[in-house]
């Protein structure tokens, strides 16, 4: 398979994962599916600029110490439609 298709499948793998999960983050997602978070970064990126998928930040409970606050990954309607037409 050519990289460009790995890549699509591998995109797929990863929307496909939000859609079961539901809201998750990248740390989830990567941990599933064994890559890096470099790699889990890419295909969100492109999901996100798809349409599939869109950001939410996350719920804290607590205090929550420093740094950029946790986002979500959530499948949006368009993203849902695509799985449900395959």
């Amino acid at each position: 398979m050519t990289q460009a298709g790995e890549s699509a499948g591998t995109r797929g793998q990863v929307a496909r994962l939000i859609l079961e999960l539901g809201p998750c983050t990248a740390a989830t997602i990567g941990g599933r599916l064994g890559l890096t978070p470099a790699a889990i970064r890419r295909h969100l990126d492109n999901l996100i600029a798809d349409g599939m998928i869109e950001t939410r930040t996350a719920r804290t409970y607590g205090n929550r110490g420093r740094g950029r606050p946790a986002k979500v990954f959530v499948i949006t309607d368009a993203g849902r439609s695509a799985f449900e037409h395959a």
